[in-house]
């Protein structure tokens, strides 16, 4: 068994971006190759995340899979927030679920990001949707987030700012 653990990792379930598979396809003659579950127990992993980008469809096959080869499933979710300022980018922020609360809270926010939250083609979440939902959910920001952005750019006060912001909620 290995300490380390995947906490970022997108499937084929991520639409855009995403190439490993859950699991083998169900038909004759499908590709045998390793898939994310077969290659993470060979390994000797004892847990592995999944944050597709703005989607949890991976959910079910990747949480009962790993249960099947004795891996701990973390579900998660690449979230994009909406730019507070307009003609900003919107910035990743991965979170991932810690209990059946943060299961709830990940699915309002997606639900909500996809019904009213477009900006720049993006299922985006607001701030203040993230704070009122934001309950068993972990947070984890990187290159993409407005803490590493900031601290890139030299910006200490802004860079200190968006992670108080973070760990306010």
């Amino acid at each position: 068994m290995t300490g380390f653990v995947h906490l970022r990792l997108h499937t084929e379930y991520a639409l855009t971006d995403g190439t490993v598979r859950v699991e083998p396809p169900k038909r004759k003659g499908g590709g045998q190759g390793d898939t994310l579950l077969t290659k993470a127990a060979a390994l000797g992993l004892v847990a592995v995340a999944v944050t597709d980008p703005s989607n949890v469809y991976a959910t079910v096959k990747f949480y009962k899979g790993a249960e099947a080869v004795g891996i701990k499933p973390v579900v998660g979710c690449d979230l994009w927030l909406a730019p507070e300022v307009a003609n900003d980018a919107p910035e990743r922020l991965t979170v991932l679920v810690q209990d059946d609360a943060g299961f709830t809270n990940l699915s309002a926010l997606l639900s909500a990001a996809h019904i009213e939250g477009q900006t720049r083609g993006r299922a985006c979440v607001s701030h203040a949707l993230l704070a009122q939902h934001h309950a068993g959910l972990i947070a984890l920001t990187g290159r993409d987030g407005g803490v590493f952005r900031a601290a890139a750019a030299d910006q200490v006060g802004p860079a200190l700012a968006a992670l108080d912001e973070l760990q306010a909620l």
